[in-house]
């Protein structure tokens, strides 16, 4: 099935409400736990963030099962939810360690925060290129697609959500902006990654053949030998 059958559009009202979805667990997590810290909070948020990609893995499966039908939707969930799990670790773990780090070279400090960025933009792309490399060419353009697609995401949200966002605000509406930045953001992250899948997925069509495609042509080649094989002696095959 080519891209025409699940287009830009589907992948995208698609995974936004999946990433919507998945975004108001962490947010509201962090909206109830506003006061706490340290520990426990951690756990938290990354328990909760767990559950977001697990729901945009869910939503993305979704769409690519129409396009590779192949596709390990559990082992995509799986890796999806694993991924954002760890970038809610990453993004917490200063703030919960702080003590920790305070002392170290700032060097020192500025280095492993720009790695832990890094880290964080292509993680959850590179979590997922370990299914997507079963099924496409070229699929570890996937982690640069999603890097970027995030990137663009978390500046739309921050752009939305940080300057309506402001101390003793009631809870109710505390959500509400977080899910006024998370749409922005959600919107953004898809169809950003859905441009991106479709170029893939194009590029699949003029490149050379897949694995997939080679062993159905060998398969053929035997079948005709076979039937070559088992016709009677004098007969002659039917025409073309």
């Amino acid at each position: 099935m080519s891209w025409q059958h699940a287009p830009l559009r589907d992948w995208t009202i698609t995974v936004t409400i999946g990433e919507l979805v998945g975004f108001t667990v962490p947010a509201t997590v962090a909206v109830l736990l506003h006061d706490g810290s340290g520990l426990p909070l951690l756990v938290a948020m990354v328990a909760a963030g767990a559950v977001e990609g697990a729901l945009l893995g869910l939503s993305q499966a979704r769409v690519l099962r129409g396009v590779l039908p192949r596709l390990d939707r559990h082992r995509w969930i799986g890796l999806t939810a694993g991924s954002t799990a760890l970038v809610w670790l990453l993004g917490l773990a200063p703030s919960t360690f702080t003590e920790v780090w305070r002392s170290w070279p700032t060097a020192l400090v500025g280095t492993l925060g720009a790695v832990g960025v890094l880290v964080m933009l292509l993680s959850i792309g590179t979590f997922q290129w370990l299914e997507l490399r079963r099924h496409l060419q070229r699929s570890g353009v996937w982690v640069g697609v999603t890097a970027l697609a995030w990137m663009l995401g978390l500046l739309t949200f921050m752009a939305v959500a940080a300057p309506l966002w402001h101390a003793g605000q009631p809870v109710v509406l505390m959500v509400l902006i977080g899910v006024l930045g998370g749409v922005v953001m959600a919107l953004t992250m898809a169809f950003s990654t859905g441009l991106g899948l479709r170029g893939m997925l194009r590029g699949q069509v003029s490149g050379p053949a897949r694995p997939a495609v080679a062993s159905e042509q060998q398969w053929g080649a035997r079948h005709d030998q076979g039937a070559a094989l088992a016709r009677p002696a004098g007969e002659h095959p039917p025409p073309p």
